[in-house]
């Protein structure tokens, strides 16, 4: 078969060259026979002549007898001088002659001319017949008879003995010359049948030989019509690719009206990296190939739909005749539902979120390029807020974007080690005040711009990979201030999916508490559910291998995903948080108050200490006692400080419980 390039296979050029070799073989066994052919018509010639020259004893011997019946006539005549008996003696006297004068010419006049004796004989036979002539013309005189008569017994012997030669000296090659012929007669009915079968076969070599040539076309046009596709497509999920989509959006923003215009959507997937590294390429392909069917079904159901891939894990999708964006925002957050739904990969059972822009075409000159721009713009801002949201672009992102590129540039040039730093809240009891943990959280200290909030640049850190050296600095520059503490209180440090997948954790904390001599029992590493979705049985893994060296775990932000639960009772978990979301309403919903108290009993159940988050207000913190909650954590107590700052406050407050820190 042709390889991808279009060129034949090595079993085609073997073919073609099988078939180059007998075309080459043919015509060489034609030329050979037609070679051959003189050669065996000059031998058959020769066997012929040969053959002919029986003739010659045959004209001798019938010389003779002719002599015989002329010297009969004569006879018969002197018997019977009749009209008749003289006509026939004439007649048997032209024939005569005409023999004779066969013998001077031909094969038989060069057989009597080789031997002296032969010859002497002719001689004296052409003397006696111009004497015989003269008689024969005067037959009807006795004399004339008599005298013929004569001529004739004399000429008898030398004819004789001619004849007699001539049969002796040819007859003993007459079976030599018939073999002879005979084996040219089969040799030219052999050249002719080899000439007639390889003729044969040169139309069946060529009829093979066009076979192959008409495959080999077909091939070529299929080959050529799947180097367009290829063209214009992605080659793993069979999507349109960016060159496709850019010609379809082309057209498509040409026929758009104001009540009928085109909206573009920018998929990015939440994850997928951490999964393609956990379970494989190949499984990460699949994925890919999993959700390019699910785009473009999707994408089917919609008028002028159209999916397409742009590259790893981007996907674009664009939509016709849209006559509101809330129409386009509604498609955009189906996309996004129907992406979380589980994919099964290799046996696993794999969910992963999507962040999502949107951007509905509102200006007639915007370009394509532009166009898709803006929805790219609109994901980054979903990305930074985030992720898992839909964000439809609006002008005022164009300045977000501007700072994101910035911030971009300018991590990419930081200092890490002296940029970052850790900025600690306070975790204390509910119930006497006092401080008994802390959670590091990290801070960018910009030489520009200033202190710099993790929401500005996590996602950037994440998305560059830097994330990983920053989580580094940022958990070694925690443990070295936790030693400085006048009381053993434990620090929490956060750990993004990134750094699970792109650094050794295990090998990270080792070194980090080998190094700082922070004892592993003072050390908290708070997760998400995020980062659990991605690698389950690695942070399984991780959490117990950790564990053995005394560090524990909290599970953050609980309750905001899907399978807390199933979390809860899969992972060894030592303490959970609740969101700040459940503690916005406590004090005025019933429902919410419910909630956080179902928490608290199911953590009791399972043994695990609870952390509420976000407590801003008193009354939240007394509601959150009543219920048996007993650690806390928010601006109620004491926002993020500075190593410095939370040190005095450590000072001050060693022996006294803490009643309000604003």
């Amino acid at each position: 078969m042709p390889n991808a390039t279009g060129q034949p296979s090595a079993w085609r050029w073997l073919t073609i060259n099988r078939i180059r070799a007998g075309l080459i073989g043919l015509v060489s066994l034609l030329c050979l026979a037609a070679l051959s052919a003189p050669f065996a018509m000059r031998g058959m010639d020769e066997a012929v002549a040969k053959t002919l020259r029986h003739e010659i004893a045959w004209t001798a011997q019938h010389g003779r007898n002719e002599l015989n019946d002329v010297f009969r006539s004569i006879v018969a005549l002197q018997s019977a001088p009749e009209a008749g008996s003289l006509e026939a003696a004439r007649l048997a006297g032209d024939i005569f002659f005409a023999r004779m004068s066969t013998w001077s010419s031909g094969r038989l006049g060069a057989f009597i001319r080789e031997s002296e004796e032969r010859n002497g004989r002719l001689q004296s036979i052409l003397t006696r017949l111009s004497d015989l002539d003269a008689m024969l013309g005067a037959i009807e005189l006795p004399s004339a008879r008599g005298v013929a008569l004569r001529l004739l017994t004399e000429m008898e012997p030398d004819i004789t003995a001619i004849a007699a030669d001539s049969y002796i000296r040819f007859n003993h090659n007459r079976a030599d010359n018939s073999d002879a012929l005979r084996f040219y007669n089969r040799v030219q009915v052999v050249i002719v049948t080899a000439l007639v079968a390889c003729s044969l076969l040169l139309v069946i070599v060529l009829m093979v030989q066009n076979r192959s040539l008409a495959t080999s076309h077909r091939r070529q046009r299929e080959i050529a019509r799947e180097n367009a596709f290829l063209a214009s497509h992605d080659a793993l999920t069979g999507l349109p690719n960016r060159t496709a989509f850019l010609t379809a959006l082309t057209a498509a923003c040409a026929r758009a009206t104001p009540g009928r215009t085109v909206a573009v959507v920018a998929i990015d997937l939440d994850g997928f990296k951490p999964i393609n590294d956990v379970l494989g390429h190949t499984a990460g392909d699949t994925l890919l190939v999993s959700i390019g069917r699910r785009l473009g079904a999707i994408a089917a159901t919609a008028e002028g739909g159209l999916a397409a891939r742009f590259g790893g894990d981007e996907f674009l999708m664009m939509i016709e005749g849209v006559a509101e964006p809330e129409a386009a925002e509604a498609f955009a957050e189906r996309v996004r539902e129907e992406l979380y739904l589980p994919h099964v990969i290799d046996d696993h059972r794999v969910s992963l979120g999507a962040t999502i822009g949107l951007s509905v075409l509102a200006d007639p000159m915007v370009s394509p390029q532009d166009f898709i721009q803006q929805a790219d713009i609109a994901l980054n801002a979903g990305k930074a807020a985030g992720k898992g949201a839909v964000r439809t672009f609006h002008v005022a992102m164009l300045d977000g974007a501007a700072l994101r590129r910035q911030l971009e540039g300018d991590l990419n040039a930081a200092d890490l080690e002296a940029e970052f730093e850790p900025h600690f809240q306070p975790v204390i009891d509910l119930t006497t005040r006092k401080i008994i943990g802390v959670e590091a959280l990290a801070r960018w200290r910009h030489p520009k711009r200033g202190l710099v909030p993790p929401t500005d640049f996590i996602a950037v850190a994440e998305s560059s990979g830097r994330i990983v050296d920053i989580g580094a600095i940022i958990l070694r520059k925690a443990c070295v201030t936790a030693l400085r503490w006048p009381a053993p209180i434990t620090v929490a440090v956060n750990l993004s999916a990134v750094q699970l997948v792109r650094a050794d954790i295990p090998d990270l904390v080792w070194r980090t508490l080998a190094e700082t001599g922070l004892p592993a029992s003072r050390l908290k590493l708070e997760l998400t559910e995020s980062v659990m979705i991605h690698d389950a049985h690695g942070t399984h893994k991780l959490m117990v291998e950790l564990q053995e060296l005394g560090v524990t775990f909290a599970l953050d932000d609980f309750g905001t995903g899907f399978s807390s639960l199933s979390y809860l009772r899969s992972f060894p978990f030592d303490e959970l948080k609740i969101d700040r979301s459940f503690l916005a309403d406590i004090e005025h919903n019933g429902q919410a108050a419910a909630v956080v108290q179902t928490i608290l009993g199911l953590a009791r159940c399972l043994d695990i200490s609870v952390v509420a988050e976000g407590i801003e207000t008193e009354r939240q913190a007394a509601l959150l006692t009543a219920m048996g909650c007993a650690k806390g954590q928010g601006w109620r107590f004491g926002k993020a400080m500075p190593p410095e700052a939370l040190l005095e406050l450590l000072m001050e407050e060693a022996d006294s419980p803490i009643m309000r820190r604003a």
